[in-house]
């Protein structure tokens, strides 16, 4: 009998640097999904900010919506492009947190590297599409910055205030600048490299 059969309770999700691994591959599957780079975060932003170099004739309101400029709380497309996002940053927060336990150092270093790179591309996604993108403007409000990982219940359900629009750039230079430092010059096909965080830290 296996009790939760679905499931493995937070405390015990990572043991050794082979679960390290696996949720480290879990969170690039989540960045690969439709409510990311798999669609969401290619085809929102053209969306956006269409003019007459687009058009939409699709028949999925919650397209149209974004298309029109018409967004509310209950759009599809909004809410599980947020969540996704947020999903992967919950995983590269437990990765980070639990890294310890890896002994080899150039593994600790790349894992720690790869993890601090998917939380700062999710959060420089999550703060141009949920926010107003003006420089000028960057003390208005941003995103949520969320930096532990949820362990309980309670953690999980917290409502955790919005951080201004700076206050979530400057993590994202944090979590880039970790991931230049952290990261092997070569790295595996389809993975994060030193070279796309300083092309994302450029920016």
């Amino acid at each position: 009998d296996i009790d939760p059969q679905q499931s493995v309770d937070a405390e015990d999700a990572l043991k050794t640097p082979a679960d390290i691994e696996s949720a480290l591959i879990g969170a690039y599957s989540t960045l690969g999904g439709g409510s990311l780079y798999g669609n969401n975060l290619i085809l929102l932003p053209d969306m956006i900010v269409a003019d007459s170099s687009l058009d939409w004739y699709g028949t999925f309101t919650s397209f149209s919506d974004i298309y029109n400029v018409g967004v509310d709380k209950f759009n599809a497309e909004a809410a599980r492009t947020w969540v996704a996002a947020y999903d992967a940053i919950h995983i590269a927060n437990h990765i980070l947190a639990s890294s310890s336990i890896v002994d080899n150092a150039d593994d600790k270093a790349r894992i720690e590297g790869e993890a601090s790179f998917i939380r700062g591309l999710m959060y420089f996604e999550l703060v141009r599409l949920y926010s107003n993108p003006d420089p000028a403007k960057n003390s208005n409000l941003g995103v949520p910055l969320v930096l532990t990982p949820s362990k309980t219940e309670e953690e999980a359900s917290r409502k955790d205030p919005r951080a201004t629009v700076d206050q979530v750039y400057a993590q994202v230079k944090t979590d880039l600048q970790s991931a230049i430092d952290k990261l092997p010059l070569e790295n595996e096909v389809g993975r994060a490299t030193v070279w796309a965080a300083r092309a994302i830290l450029a920016r």
